[in-house]
């Protein structure tokens, strides 16, 4: 009986360990937030280039809503650090093809699979209107 129940304490305590996808692990993962400015009125391209302080959000596991988020730095990259394995979801906002007033949301989803990872995600890209 003693050896049932100290096999039923050591199992508890090894499957306890699992973490989850979040923060408290030692993994990276890097992006790039890059605008294509389009002109309002007629169409045309006017230039594509990385998109600075622009918030990126992050969805740990299956969740529905944001659990963090950060800033594009000058060059439109961005970083999420110290993030367990498992499954993410990184988007951000862009303004509509359709209609310039409205926006729609940019996403990829990733899988962190080690425990010390550096993961590059495909890059962001989002539509600016200008004049």
């Amino acid at each position: 009986m003693k050896y049932l129940i100290s096999l039923f304490l050591i199992t508890a305590l090894f499957s306890s360990c699992t973490k989850s996808a979040g923060v408290g692990g030692k993994s990276t993962v890097k992006g790039m937030v890059t605008a294509i400015y389009v002109n309002k009125d007629s169409f045309d391209t006017v230039e594509i280039s990385g998109l600075p302080d622009t918030r990126v959000y992050i969805v740990y596991g299956d969740g529905s809503t944001q659990d963090d988020d950060t800033r594009t730095s000058p060059d439109g990259s961005f970083k999420f650090e110290y993030l367990n394995p498992g499954d993410y979801k990184l988007y951000t906002y862009s303004e509509s093809l359709i209609m310039a007033s409205e926006v729609t949301e940019v996403s990829v989803q990733i899988t962190v699979d080690k425990k010390q990872e550096d993961v590059i995600v495909p890059t962001l890209t989002i539509v600016k209107y200008v004049k």
